[in-house]
This record gives structure tokens, C-alpha cells and sequence, in this order.
């Protein structure tokens, strides 16, 4: 092996030599990488949706990225008695103006197709909370 493949291999590994003229390594972060694309896409996509659907009272809950990062799942939830039907049609008509401006807020080397779905478990879990918080009452 040669001296210059051993250093390389030396400067490789998680403690390089003080003789090392390779940039150091940073530590790797505390959570995964989607987590943190998952939590950016939804706090950007919360102040542009936000606006739009204020009458309607829908709020996103979480965004889930798929493995390439090329498409993000959108969960939202809406106000009881409200028309799910037309918030999902309203929601899928905008979806591309929604990606074009994520596409300027956000450097990512490619943006996500957005797909929204209602959030049916966090709604189940929703129900259940009013629910024994009812009998916890009584």
C-alpha cells in the first residue's frame, strides 16, 4: 500500500491524524435526514396553505417522505362538519402552485410531488380524546 492510499484511508476513518490536510469529518446529526426534510416541508407548507383554507379550518399534521424523496404525503385534518370532498379536490388543484413555490423557498435538489390525504388515524385518536376526557368528567 502506498503511503498516500494509507493516509487517505487514515483521513477516512473517524479520527484523523493531526498531519491530516483533508477537512475534517462533522458528526453525524441527531436525527435522520428525512426527519428533518419531513419537518421543513411541513412548516413551509403550513404558511402557504394556511392562508387559502382559513374558512375551512384545516390544519396539516405531518408530511411523510417517501424513500427517494420524490414524493411527500401530506395528512390534514379538518373541523368537524366540514366538506372533506371539496378541501381534497381545492387541496389537489393547487398541489403544483404549492410545489412550484416550495421549489423557491426550499434548496433541495428536487422538490417532492405533494399528495394530500386526510389524516384518518390522528382523527380516530382525536375522537378517542374527547371521549375519555367525557368520562373522565363525568
Amino acid at each position: 500500500m502506498s503511503k498516500s492510499a494509507m493516509s487517505l484511508n487514515l483521513c477516512a476513518s473517524l479520527k484523523s491524524p493531526p498531519n491530516c490536510k483533508c477537512a475534517p469529518m462533522t458528526e453525524k446529526k441527531s436525527y435522520p435526514r428525512r426527519w428533518r426534510l419531513e419537518s421543513l416541508v411541513l412548516r413551509e407548507l403550513s404558511g402557504l396553505v394556511s392562508p387559502s383554507f382559513a374558512a375551512e379550518l384545516l390544519t396539516l399534521r405531518s408530511v411523510a417522505l417517501s424513500r427517494d424523496f420524490g414524493v411527500a404525503t401530506v395528512f390534514y385534518a379538518a373541523a368537524p362538519g366540514a366538506d372533506i370532498e371539496a378541501a381534497q379536490k381545492k387541496l389537489d388543484e393547487s398541489s403544483l402552485r404549492w410545489r412550484r413555490e416550495l421549489a423557491k423557498r426550499l434548496n433541495m435538489r428536487r422538490t417532492p410531488q405533494l399528495v394530500f390525504s386526510p389524516d384518518e388515524q390522528g382523527l380516530a385518536n382525536d375522537r378517542l380524546r374527547t371521549f375519555l376526557e367525557q368520562v373522565g368528567d363525568e
